[in-house]
C-alpha cells in the first residue's frame, strides 16, 4: 500500500504536481481497491 501513496507524494514534491478533488478522489478508490484485494485474497483463519 506504500507505492501508490509515495508516488503521490514524490509527484507534488519532485514535479510540483497538484493535488486536487479529483486526485483525492482516484487516490481514495485505489487505497479502496488494493485494501479489499488484499483482505480478500488473505486466507481465513479458523
Amino acid at each position: 500500500m506504500l507505492g501508490p501513496v509515495s508516488t503521490i507524494v514524490l509527484s507534488m514534491l519532485i514535479l510540483g504536481e497538484p493535488m486536487g478533488p479529483w486526485q483525492v478522489a482516484g487516490t481514495l478508490l485505489v487505497l479502496g481497491g488494493v485494501l479489499l484485494v488484499s483482505r480478500a485474497s488473505r486466507p481465513q483463519a479458523r
